[in-house]
């Protein structure tokens, strides 16, 4: 997938370390469509368990924040 843009990394240019990789955490249509058109991971979550990010495509939903074990292995999985 093509990237729209480019940011150069404060704190690459600052302190030296590079950013890997970029989480985009959702809830909405919207916040799936824009991840995926700039190129980010993208991690939904499902407040109302309506399965609206699943039935879009997103791989990684969770009901909420409280599975933080889960939440933090699929970050690292990513």
């Amino acid at each position: 997938m093509k990237k729209l843009f480019s940011i150069p990394c404060l704190s690459e240019v600052k302190y030296g370390c590079k950013i890997e990789k970029v989480v985009y955490f959702g809830e909405g249509a919207w916040d799936y469509s824009i991840s995926k058109k700039l190129g980010l991971n993208f991690i939904g979550l499902d407040f109302n368990q309506e399965n609206k990010l699943k039935k879009l495509g997103a791989e990684h939903v969770f009901e909420d924040f409280r599975n933080f074990e889960l939440i933090d292995s699929t970050l690292r999985g990513i």
